[in-house]
């Protein structure tokens, strides 16, 4: 109920088909701005934040009224396109041609002269970022008209784990951006009808580091939003000023402390789930903290905030809330599970990308019976695809015909220079493709290096499930392991290994060991692989360790699941692996170190699973458990 109309009870929540929705939407937005009295009649019923006044809550139907809007338009232009993707695919094709034809790139490729899909594909090579960069090079020292005759509004810089940065330009990333967060909004509202349309949201958000290229530019990640632009900010439980701080440590506490005073929260944002995990471990670690931060309307001296920013998010702290405090106190005595749902009653949906596959955990301990909207697709280059269901309906993304270009080759062809190229209709269920793109920006059959597997098919359009980046294949020898084999292997020996949970886990190649390394076999003249784990007991605290037998049973599965491999074991091409327990919040050092030492945000983050550089290999094995 808005603090502003109290003594009126809110009406129990109830299941509503989402035209219903729509149409009690539609008249109490109507009914709010015709007919004020009645309006706020209607309002006054709805679930709200019992921090909001009445400009607030204009602010909030703004804002989330803009995006259903908008979202509700971008949804019904990806579904025709997704009914005839052939047609619609080369028509948004000739579009980007056309706009692009009089640049420097346009001219030099004859890109106005190509009049279909079929000659597109002939006369463009298949590219990777190489073929750009001179292009792009170019562009940030302030040349116009290279690659797009538009004003680029920023690049977005690879997390640098994997080699030498690369400069991703975008000329409508805030458009993009955006867009996602209005699909994602009529999609929650469509897939929940008892979420409440004056519902708080939470987004998990640390500032990446942005810097500036020669044109004045902003360099950063794709995920990138501004403290200044409160307007698309005032869905959230934090306020704008929380969405400047650049460090994890201190971001997560303020996001996790301006929640919890939030009662009713609908829609949980985490973009990457593994940020869930952290968001809990903190509340494990300092719930007494945070909830004696809430009764006083304090934050934590061993927080480190601008003075600005601390005395902006005090003042919206104000005086404290003392019953909050109480109850939020006695839930978090009660324990963690099913905590979620306790602390926020309302809370309808989590939406996030999980790319460690942490859901079935998370969900089970912190939030059980809360369904996952898996969020989307999306690298530094572009929005790739829109899960439209909850996880447990369906996996897998469908392609944002609206915005991309698609391409794919066949999985036994990616180690070739150019090979065949299939359409969307073209795929087949069950098979694996390497993803190709072009994009308004400049990009075109730009061969991302993801690797996905088709799932099904909504009547022409398949819907894709990631799988790995043909980057992070390992191999010492010729046996190419990728992350999906690495990744099924390590976790099938775990799972027989009693009582213990994996929590994370990378993976190294020996010849990256110097000499000088504490982990270098002078004796060994095989190469092998260095697993590094971090696990955890499920009952206890006692020191854990490894019987040789549990070790080699990664070796094992890896024989298992790779024919080359288990040829080099058994002919002793290959050495055993090296596996190595570390200590608990290990892989978070990596972390640190990887955001301290590359152009990596914490909002693009992943664990590398393949570790490239010997300084992460080095953070690891400074936290080996003896």
């Amino acid at each position: 109920m808005l603090p502003w109309l109290q003594g009126r009870s809110p009406p129990q929540p109830t299941i509503r088909s989402d035209r219903s929705y729509d149409l009690k939407t539609g008249m109490a937005l109507g009914a709010f701005f015709l007919l004020p009295t009645a309006g706020l009649q209607v309002i006054s019923r709805m679930r709200s934040s019992p921090h909001d006044n009445i400009l607030s809550t204009l602010r909030h139907i703004r804002e989330v009224t803009r995006r259903y809007i908008h979202g509700r338009r971008e949804m019904a232009l990806l579904r025709e396109s997704w009914k005839n993707p052939r047609q619609s695919q080369e028509r948004f094709l000739l579009d980007i041609l056309r706009e692009n034809a009089d640049t420097v790139y346009g001219r030099e490729h004859r890109l106005g002269e190509i009049r279909s899909m079929e000659e597109f594909r002939r006369r463009h090579p298949l590219t990777s970022y190489e073929h750009y960069r001179p292009y792009v090079d170019r562009t940030m020292r302030g040349e116009s008209g290279i690659i797009t005759p538009r004003t680029l509004d920023s690049y977005c810089r690879t997390t640098g784990t994997t080699g030498q940065s690369k400069y991703i330009p975008h000329v409508m990333k805030l458009h993009l951006l955006d867009a996602v967060f209005c699909r994602t909004t009529k999609l929650a509202f469509e897939l929940c009808p008892a979420l409440g349309f004056l519902q708080k949201e939470f987004c998990f958000y640390v500032h990446p580091r942005v810097t500036k290229a020669e044109n004045g530019v902003d360099i950063g990640s794709f995920i990138c939003f501004s403290p200044k632009d409160s307007r698309r900010l005032d869905v959230f439980t934090s306020p704008p000023d929380a969405f400047g701080i650049s460090s994890i440590k201190d971001a997560s506490y303020i996001h996790v402390l301006f929640a919890l005073r939030e009662p009713s929260i609908g829609i949980f944002y985490f973009f990457f789930l593994h940020y869930m995990e952290s968001m809990m471990k903190i509340l494990e670690q300092r719930w007494p903290d945070v909830v004696s931060d809430i009764e006083q309307g304090t934050i934590h001296k061993d927080i480190e905030l601008d003075d600005g920013v601390r005395a902006a998010l005090e003042a919206t702290l104000g005086s404290g809330d003392r019953e909050r405090a109480r109850q939020l106190r006695r839930e978090f005595e009660k324990g963690f599970k099913g905590l979620m749902r306790r602390i926020w009653p309302d809370m309808a949906v989590v939406v996030g990308i999980d790319n460690t596959k942490i859901w079935p955990t998370m969900e089970a301990k912190y939030a059980p019976g809360i369904p996952l909207l898996p969020f989307v697709y999306g690298s530094s280059e572009a929005i790739l695809g829109q899960a439209v269901w909850f996880s447990k309906k369906q996996r897998g993304y469908y392609p944002v015909n609206t915005e991309l270009i698609y391409e794919f080759i066949d999985l036994p062809d990616t180690d070739k220079d150019q090979p065949k190229t299939f359409l969307l209709d073209e795929l087949e269920v069950g098979k694996q493709y390497e993803v190709v793109i072009t994009q308004l920006s400049g990009l075109y059959r730009y061969r991302m290096g993801d690797i996905i597997r088709v799932v099904a098919f909504d009547g022409k359009t398949p819907i894709l499930e990631v799988l790995y980046r043909l980057g992070t294949m390992l191999n010492v020898r010729y046996e190419k392991l990728t992350e999906a084999v690495v990744r099924e292997s390590v976790y099938a020996a775990v799972a027989r290994w009693p009582g213990l949970t994996l929590c994370d886990y990378a993976i190294a190649e020996s010849p990256l060991i110097p000499e000088t390394s504490p982990a270098f076999e002078a004796d060994e003249v095989m190469p092998f692989y260095l697993i590094f784990l971090e696990v955890k007991q499920e009952n206890g605290q006692g020191k854990i360790t490894l019987t040789e037998e549990q070790k080699s049973m990664i070796d094992t599965e890896l024989r298992r699941r790779n024919s080359d491999y288990e040829r080099l074991r058994t002919d002793d091409g290959i050495s055993h692996p090296r596996i190595h327990l570390v200590k608990p919040d290990t892989f978070d050092e990596l972390k640190t170190y990887v955001l301290e030492n590359t152009g990596a945000s914490a909002n693009q983050y992943k664990t590398p699973r393949k570790l490239r550089l010997y300084g992460m290999v080095e953070v690891l094995l400074n936290h080996i458990q003896d």
